[in-house]
């Protein structure tokens, strides 16, 4: 063979041997080529020994190589204009590749983008989605349209419309662990173990939080109250009332700081009943319950001899459920409990003898009692609306009263004396 112009390692194929022309075993035989010089290569791996003697003719073709991939389909990878990869695909061992082939794209598999950018829809809104941290607690909605939770000192929040989706964009951090949140309005309520917060806004993309200056933490998650239009939570000090208003203890005029954490307020499981703060606590030695009027703290404080460990508002019948001794009960019903109710401290302006006293009750009995300068110093079982006298022997510029019973009483009028009284009853 004159001047073949191969390479070694490139494929060829033998044709039109046989019938005469010898190396019958050799017709339709495709490999790699040894070349030895121009004009001569032999067949590496190929030993003719025994094979029919050569005589003439037949021809050799230089083949494309790879036929190992022949009539396959693969998914590839651009590398260039004029190259690509076969994905998973390991070559070591194919025929090596010569030249030519055919690669055509397999019908269905390919889609020509002719659409105009201005055409285009916006960018992927959920590239920036990211799921909820798995340490996520007290979720609650927003009535924009998200939702709001947290987890150590991290205040977090879900796109709009999209509760499965949390970027961590929206993440807004708080200087102390976060204890609740609460929702009144379109405002959040941020209880932490230093000072609350609001974070005020109705997108999660652009939301400000503000720092109120009290020093008040959240002595129990539990303990938070929501209110619709304002969120109250037990501070080591009295209740916290949160609202568009402001915040303020609203329990000052009722307890002293001894006296609420007398109470102890890591204790409190509260609820909202009937826009009230009705709380369960357990002091260590004493299990029960106290309502009072947030909005109304002059109303007083009503102790109840009843204690529950949880409880669920349902909205739509307006029923309180309460968890009592492993058992549910609605509130509000059922016999009358017995109340214990103190009124606020009154003070003169002078030390004087309160001597008379009267109750206007729905119906009696009610216990009465009377206590001046901190000091119980009578106590009666008012069977009437009659006035009735009190006892002489002490002054003091302090009154307080406390009633028990299960009757309603409207009010209770003290004079220093039977005339004062029928005048101001």
């Amino acid at each position: 063979m004159t001047a073949h112009g191969y390479l070694t390692g490139e494929v060829v194929e033998l044709s039109n041997l046989g019938g005469g022309n010898g190396m019958d075993e050799l017709d339709d035989y495709r490999g790699p080529v040894l070349v030895i010089n121009e004009d001569k290569f032999e067949l590496p791996g190929v030993d003719s020994l025994g094979y029919v003697t050569y005589v003439t003719g037949g021809e050799v073709t230089r083949t494309a190589g790879m036929d190992e991939l022949e009539g396959n389909s693969y998914f590839i990878s651009v590398i260039g204009t004029m190259q690509v990869s076969l994905l998973s695909i390991d070559g070591t061992g194919f025929f090596a590749y010569n030249d030519g082939g055919l690669i055509s794209q397999v019908a269905g598999t390919s889609y020509v983008d002719a659409v105009p950018s201005a055409n285009l829809a916006e960018v992927l809104p959920t590239e920036l989605y990211d799921p909820p941290n798995a340490a996520t607690i007290g979720i609650r909605a927003h009535p924009a349209g998200f939702l709001v939770g947290f987890f150590g000192n991290t205040l977090t929040f879900s796109e709009l419309g999209a509760p499965h989706a949390w970027p961590i964009d929206y993440r807004l951090v708080t200087s102390h662990d976060i204890v609740g949140v609460g929702v009144f309005g379109g405002t959040i309520a941020v209880t932490t173990e230093g000072w609350p917060y609001l974070v005020i806004g109705s997108d999660p993309a652009a939301l400000t939080m503000v720092e109120l200056e009290i020093e008040q933490a959240c002595a129990a998650k539990r303990g938070i109250v929501d209110f619709g239009t304002a969120i109250a939570y037990p501070s080591p000090d009295g209740l916290i009332l949160v609202s568009s208003s402001g915040i303020a203890n609203v329990s000052s005029s009722l307890f002293t700081r001894d006296q609420w954490q007398a109470l102890v307020p890591s204790s409190f499981v509260a609820f909202n009943w009937e826009q009230q703060y009705l709380c369960f606590y357990s002091d260590g030695s004493v299990t029960r319950a106290f309502v009072f009027n947030p909005f109304a703290p002059d109303l007083g404080v009503v102790y109840v001899e009843k204690f529950a460990t949880g409880g669920f508002k349902d909205i739509e019948e307006d029923q309180l459920y309460m968890i009592v001794s492993d058992e549910i009960e609605k509130w509000d019903e059922g016999s009358d409990l017995s109340y214990t109710w103190k009124s606020r401290p009154t003070f003169t302006p002078k030390a004087v003898n309160m001597a008379a006293a009267k109750i206007h009750a729905d119906s009696y009995p009610v216990t009465f009692e009377l206590h001046v300068d901190d000091v119980k110093r009578f106590t009666k079982v008012v069977g009437s609306i009659e006035a009735f006298r009190l006892p002489g022997g002490y002054m003091g510029e302090k009154h307080e009263v406390v009633l028990k019973g299960t009757n309603r009483v409207s009010e209770v009028a003290l004079a220093t004396t039977m005339r004062e009284l029928s005048v101001t009853v």
